[in-house]
């Protein structure tokens, strides 16, 4: 979870921890409705999940409905009919704000996610239809004018736009989650310190508990609600999701305090490295530190695979799982996920501080990438 504050639009990007939803009812005790967001994933749900996630819907839908609807399940017919009415048809439930304000901020953000994940505009052409639909809410809640589309502009425009979230009391970032512009606005904020026993060094941080949430981000959006984001890294502190987590659960420890401690140190240790490197030494820390969940981790990391840096998530995931299964086949292990858990974590500290050295090699304040 990469991110460099300040949250705005120019190069500012947010590297968000990435969660299944089925961690919700853990801490809140509100179990998801199985019809809605199934247990078991099939091969074919895993596939449009993780194309969602690599910010591409469109394919995600292509990918099922190139399944014969005869041998579509219960659930993928569900979810295959999800997507056609979010995404083709343009049908969503209301949003549950009172406030008009808030909600056409929201609503803005749901228009723009449909076009850019339904591959309707890119990038650039996302972020200006974007500010065009926000500028006129964000001019109308004040004395504010703004120019035209420009990165400046849309800068100047997150700043007025969080001032005027926390005259209401509520909290929210506008930054950016390869590949696409992000929003998550949430009412209530608990402080708590911790201290990460990372294997070079501990690291004692402040954590933001977040919760009562408004928009969870565009992979909450993409995937409703099955995938999102569990929290993010900037070098002041940590900010955690909380009803994504068991707070005493191997899973909090490993997946956002270890893999977020992993990235409050290197914003230290390499201020400019890219996303898809830090990504990939969070990762690989949490193997390191994983017992109980490192079979689900490594069955992860293979799903949710890309070998694409656009993606530094799903990059990160195919870096990692393929490193390991590398270094693995030299042993005779094929079956990466079967493989003995204390050499796996063996193995990822063994990569991470190679490529800790690596990265050192080639000078620490300066180096961006290398994977």
């Amino acid at each position: 979870m990469t991110y460099r504050f300040k949250i705005f639009f120019t190069r500012k990007f947010l590297s968000l921890c990435l969660v299944p939803s089925l961690s919700l009812f853990l801490s809140c005790g509100s179990k998801p409705k199985t019809d809605e967001v199934p247990m078991v994933e099939s091969d074919i749900m895993k596939r449009a999940y993780s194309l969602s996630l690599q910010g591409n819907v469109k394919e995600a839908i292509e990918a099922l409905r190139s399944v014969p609807e005869s041998n579509l399940s219960v659930s993928e017919k569900n979810l295959k009919e999800k997507y056609t009415l979010r995404f083709v048809q343009k049908i969503d439930e209301p949003i549950n704000e009172k406030d008009p304000f808030v909600k056409l901020i929201i609503q803005s953000y749901h228009s723009y996610w449909d076009k850019v994940l339904m591959q309707e505009l890119n990038e650039q052409g996302g972020a200006e239809y974007l500010f065009n639909l926000l500028k006129g809410i964000v001019e109308s809640e004040g004395n504010l004018k703004f120019k035209e589309f420009s990165e400046q502009e849309f800068d100047r425009l997150s700043t007025a736009m969080e001032g005027q979230l926390k005259t209401r009391g509520i909290h929210g970032i506008f930054g950016m989650t390869k590949p696409h512009l992000e929003l998550m606005i949430w009412k209530k904020e608990e402080n708590k310190k911790y201290q990460i026993p990372l294997h070079d060094g501990p690291e004692e941080v402040e954590v933001v508990l977040m919760s009562d949430f408004l928009s969870m981000g565009w992979s909450h959006y993409a995937t409703f609600g099955r995938h999102y984001s569990g929290g993010w890294a900037t070098k002041e502190k940590l900010f955690c999701v909380a009803p994504a987590y068991d707070l005493n659960s191997e899973s909090f420890k490993v997946s956002y305090l270890a893999h977020e401690g992993r990235h409050f140190s290197d914003y230290k240790k390499f201020p400019v490295l890219e996303q898809p490197e830090l990504e990939y030494r969070a990762k690989l820390t949490e193997l390191m530190m994983a017992d109980s969940t490192i079979q689900e981790l490594l069955e992860k990391f293979r799903a949710g695979g890309e070998n694409s840096r656009k993606s530094p998530h799903a990059f990160a995931n195919y870096r990692v799982y393929h490193d390991l299964k590398d270094r693995l086949a030299k042993k005779d292990i094929g079956n990466i996920v079967a493989a003995p858990p204390q050499l796996v974590k063996s193995i990822s500290e063994k990569l991470l501080n190679e490529n800790t050295d690596a990265l050192r090699q080639k000078g620490s304040k300066t180096v961006k990438s290398i994977l």
